[in-house]
């Protein structure tokens, strides 16, 4: 396709790759329903949910922190992440997972691989909002493990954790929950682990070592790193990323710890994760229905309220309990959801356009120019690069 195409011959030519690729397409008609498709649109119900995914905004402002720090610029971590750090500072503030891990991948971009091990140890409890402040007040690492498995969708929200032992050895694994951000494991795992570690010796004030490390990626050439931080035993190329510690170390107590407090901050957090997942469920909904929709040109607050059997009051009630009007909600997913086009596909511009349901991609260009300060041939070319970057090392 090329940029110069009318509507008309954009509808040909789409029509007669779908039939040549044997995809299945949902009733293409003449306002070009043309990509609630069987296999792109997998990748974007993936989308739908990875936009769907928020974390709360205190340890996001500490990467943030930490990656300026480190010597990486402002300006482009803010424009990474899509929020000010201004806005970062708000209590409670959530922001999406992925625009998260695409800041840290402009650090690793701009700073080196091993930024996500330096951002780990970089973490304190008072970057942690309210889950910083349980684990200050819990009695011994054991429960503080117990309470990060149990909050732990609130500071990264893709990972799963599960902790088994064999007589007094514990064995706590790391496993994505959603695939789709399979290709961020080695990020994840990480940060994770470096942070655990780093918060766990904050807790005990004195230096705790893992007895062993497991990690299910190839050895990295920055390994001098990982013995710096981490200080353990490790091995790579593993089945499974998992962190070993002994009986005895997950008993050790965590000094004037004050169970009250606890007890007020946990109840503070449940109320969080209630909201953080009603949200999602209504986002993740939401946005399933706009990458219906909006290729066929109409998508609007009554659809919303319709599909969700929902009056339109408690849409919008939903919506200003998060600080959005219907219209700046949708301004944000399209924005969202070109970011993700550019980076994840090989979609072109005319193609993201009428995905996003604008008529020309002229139009497109113009509301991208606003949301972004670039063009969407330069952000498509900068995206390319960095892939290119990530991928050799």
């Amino acid at each position: 396709m090329h940029e110069g195409d009318t509507t008309e011959q954009v509808a040909a030519l789409i029509r007669i790759k779908l039939l040549i690729d044997s995809i299945t397409y949902n009733k293409l008609d003449t306002r070009l329903s043309f990509y609630v498709i069987h296999t792109r649109g997998k990748l974007y119900q993936s989308m739908a949910i990875m936009n769907s995914l928020h974390i709360d905004g205190a340890p996001v402002l500490g990467h943030f922190r930490a990656l300026v720090a480190l010597g990486a610029p402002r300006v482009l971590l803010e424009k990474a992440l899509g929020v000010t750090e201004q806005q970062l500072e708000i209590v409670d503030t959530r922001v999406p997972f992925l625009r998260n891990i695409k800041m840290i991948e402009k650090g690793v971009e701009l700073l080196g691989p091993d930024v996500p091990l330096k951002l780990g140890t970089n973490v304190s409890l008072a970057g942690l909002g309210v889950c910083g402040h349980i684990f200050r007040n819990c009695e011994d690492i054991k429960e503080v493990i117990d309470q990060f498995f149990r909050y732990q969708k609130l500071l990264y929200g893709v990972s799963g954790f599960k902790i088994t032992n064999i007589k007094t050895i514990y064995y706590i694994e790391h496993s994505l929950k959603i695939p789709a951000y399979n290709e961020y494991n080695r990020i994840v795992v990480e940060l994770a682990f470096s942070s655990m570690i780093t918060i766990l010796r904050e807790l005990v004030q004195k230096e705790l070592t893992p007895l062993e490390i497991l990690l299910s990626y190839r050895k990295p050439k920055y390994t001098e790193v990982y013995r710096k931080i981490l200080s353990s035993p490790m091995k790579f190329n593993q089945e499974k990323d998992i962190i070993v510690f002994s009986e005895e170390q997950l008993a050790t107590a965590i000094p004037r710890h004050q169970s009250y407090i606890k007890y007020i901050m946990i109840e503070h957090a449940n109320d969080l994760m209630k909201e953080l997942d009603e949200w999602a469920g209504f986002k993740n909904e939401v946005t399933k229905m706009a990458i219906e929709h909006l290729p066929k040109g109409h998508f609007d607050i009554e659809m919303v309220s319709r599909k969700l059997k929902m009056s339109r009051w408690t849409v919008t009630r939903k919506l200003k309990k998060e600080g959005h009007t219907f219209q700046n909600f949708m301004k944000g997913l399209k924005k969202d959801l070109a970011l993700d086009y550019l980076e994840n596909s090989n979609l072109s511009i005319m193609e993201i356009a009428f995905l996003l349901g604008y008529s020309e991609a002229s139009a497109f260009r113009r509301a991208f120019k606003e949301w972004t300060g670039k063009n969407t041939r330069d952000y498509k070319f900068d995206g390319d690069q960095t892939r290119r970057l990530s991928n050799h090392r």
